[in-house]
């Protein structure tokens, strides 16, 4: 994640971006310095898309969570 996309081989390219870190620093950096590999809105979009599936399989999970004494 914190190595330059653009600089990486094809099939780490692949790796890097199934990662969701890499969306976040990406964000941060832009943020931080102005500079982005991948687009600001994009890496806003797919964190809050993959934030709401993570949340609705947290929950879902959690539901079905017995308690045993």
């Amino acid at each position: 994640i914190f190595y330059p996309i653009n600089t990486m081989p094809d099939w780490m390219k692949v790796l890097a971006y199934l990662d969701p870190a890499t969306y976040a620093v990406d964000g941060m950096r832009y943020w931080l310095t102005g500079v982005s590999s991948i687009d600001p809105a994009l890496d806003i979009g797919l964190l809050t898309v993959l934030t709401v599936i993570f949340l609705v399989f947290a929950a879902k999970v959690f539901e079905e969570a017995t308690i045993e004494d």
